[in-house]
Order: C-alpha cells, then structure tokens, then sequence
C-alpha cells in the first residue's frame, strides 16, 4: 500500500510527459488518483500534491503544449541570448529536467511533512488487492493499440535524430521536420484518420480554443507592451534588487505571485520569458537558470483550488472529504508556493546550479 504515492507520481509524471500536458494529464489522473485515495485512506490534500505537483512538473516536456509553448518563446529570444538554433532542443529538455528536479523535490518534501510520513507509517507493511482497487480493464481494442503505436513513433520520431552518433548524420530537412513536433503529429493524426480510428470532427471539438486564442491574444500584448518600453521597464526594477544569483528568486517568485490569479502558461510565461535577454544582461545571470526559475515558478502555484489543477482534484474529491476544508488547505498551499519557488529556484539553479 505505502508504494501507492510513487506510483500515482510517476505514472502521473509519464503521462504528462508523453504529450497530453499537465491539465490533461490531470483531468486523466485525478479521478483515479481520488477514488484510490479514498480506498486507502489517504486525505485528497496529499493526493492532490501528487497528482498537481507531478503534472506540473512534467509540464515543461517538448511533447506537451506547455513545454511547446514555452520552447516557442525562448526560440525567440534565443539570438538575444546568444543561443545556436542547434542547441534549442537540448535547452528544451534541460529546462524540462530543471522544471522536474525542482517541482518532484518541493512536491515530495511537501507530502510527507504535510502528513504524508504519517500515512506511510501506518501504512507499513498494509498489502493490497489490486484486482479488488482496480478491476482489470478489457483488452486493448485495435483502435487503441494503433493509437498508443502513433504516440510511441512520436516519440520515437523527435527523441533519436538527436541522439549522439545519429544528431547530424541526417539530411537538414528531414531532420527540421522532426524537430517540429506539431508537424509529426499532424502526419501520424492522418494515419489514424485513414484508418477510421481517429474523429477529426471530434478532436476540432475538443481542441481548448479559448486557451489558444488568449495565447494569441497575450503574445500580440506582449509585444506591444516590449515596443513601448513596459519590458524594459519591469527589467529594471527586477534587476535593480538583484544580482547573478539572486535573479532566480526573484524570476521565480514575482512570476508565482501573479501567477496565482492568472493563466500561467497563457499569460505569465509570454510576458516573463521576454525578459530574460534584459534580466541577463543587467544582472549577469545564467539564461537557463533564469528560464527556469520563470517556467517553475509561473506553475507551482498550481495547486490552488483558483487553478483548473486544483479545482479538478476538488472535483474528484470523494464524499467522504470536506471539500470546503479542502479548498482552505489548498488556497493556502498553492499562495505559500510563491515564496518556496523562490527558494528552491535560488538555491537550485542560482547557489547549486543544478
């Protein structure tokens, strides 16, 4: 019983790495996560550091729309910082390892001081039955194998060009094609539409066109905000209190502050990851470590019920829990999360450099 909590985190890790995202992945693990925890007398609160904390973690992945988004920006910037075009993909999966380090650490520490050591006491040495927890499900239908063969081929597709001894060996427009996930997606999407398995009219329907279109929005904002100078001029008040290490403080908190009311890859990363170019060049920072420290702290104030994670985990809250109870520790969880990112993204990426 005591291995539930690894394993909730990992396989919420993977699913979110994978590609569907850390919303996604939490609308997927949240009611299984809840209904376990229900079972074996875990509180939803710890339940829901979990689930949110490993999504969230997991969210910075060059699969996931939060990861893709975030990778998008910093193509951007990257002349400004100096950055070869050929080294974006492995800042991508530095950031995403920096992001997983620093949140799977907060999350854990997290867990068992808010009680999770305590469950796993009485837990010890508590078996299970898993058939009885989980019933197993029917075989995998055809459609579903062919699906999970689409999502392995993705990865499969984006991962290897850019492995040693095979990064460089392939021509330059197979190899720019593949670094385009969207592009792979969208070929492997017409292999299962051809073969009937896939709903194009369904998928348009399901498509967050709200959140698309406030990325949009806030990315034209944001750069009439950097012509007229309101860039600049945030720069320079961060960078008035800071220096090369303590910029990860401040990168990571003043993001998380504002993050709690707001969308945080909507709205938060496009207006702060812009500022690295300026936030190095006046503090002297090290550009990935500020990268970071902005990425880790616009989301690990998700757990707050004012979040779509944490209001899905107070969804999925069995009856049992006092979901206004609930919602108390959370609130007060997620808004006590902008000054441990903070901490955390100064010490690892500014004091250790991890």
């Amino acid at each position: 019983t005591a291995l539930i909590p690894i394993i909730i985190f990992l396989l919420s890790d993977f699913l979110t790495t994978i590609g569907p995202g850390n919303i996604a992945g939490c609308a997927l693990m949240a009611p299984v996560a809840m209904a376990i925890a229900g079972r074996v007398k875990m509180p939803a609160f710890l339940m829901t550091l979990l689930v949110v904390g490993a999504c969230n973690a997991a969210a910075f992945s060059p699969f996931a729309p939060t990861g893709i988004i975030s990778n998008g920006i910093i193509a951007k910037v990257a002349p400004d910082l100096g950055i070869p075009a050929d080294q974006l993909d492995a800042i991508a999966w530095m950031v995403y390892f920096k992001s997983t380090l620093a949140q799977g650490f907060v999350t854990v520490v997290g867990f068992m001081v808010m009680g999770g050591a305590k469950w796993l006491k009485e837990q010890r040495g508590a078996s299970l039955d898993i058939d009885e927890l989980a019933p197993k499900p029917e075989p995998f239908n055809a459609a579903q194998t062919t699906t999970l063969l689409m999502v392995a081929l993705l990865v499969l597709l984006v991962v290897v060009p850019g492995l040693p001894g095979i990064k460089g060996t392939l021509p330059k427009m197979l190899t720019n094609m593949l670094s385009n996930v969207g592009s792979i997606s969208f070929v492997l999407s017409i292999v299962l539409m051809l073969t009937g398995y896939g709903d194009s009219k369904a998928a348009v329907k399901v498509m967050p066109w709200s959140v698309i279109m406030m990325v949009c929005g806030v990315s034209v904002l944001i750069d009439v905000m950097d012509k007229s100078g309101g860039l600049n001029f945030l720069v320079q008040i961060m960078s008035s209190v800071a220096g090369p290490t303590t910029i990860c403080f401040w990168a990571s908190f003043v993001p998380a502050v504002l993050s709690a009311y707001s969308s945080s890859s909507g709205v938060i990363m496009p207006m702060f990851l812009p500022m690295t170019p300026g936030l190095v060049e006046l503090t002297g920072g090290d550009p990935i470590a500020i990268i970071s420290a902005i990425d880790v702290g616009s989301h690990l104030v998700d757990t707050s019920p004012l979040s779509t994670l944490g209001a899905l985990c107070i969804a999925s809250a069995g009856e049992e829990e006092d979901k206004g109870v609930l919602f108390r520790k959370l609130l007060i969880w997620g808004l006590s999360m902008s000054i441990v990112s903070g901490i955390v993204c100064f010490v690892f990426f500014g004091v250790l450099g991890l």
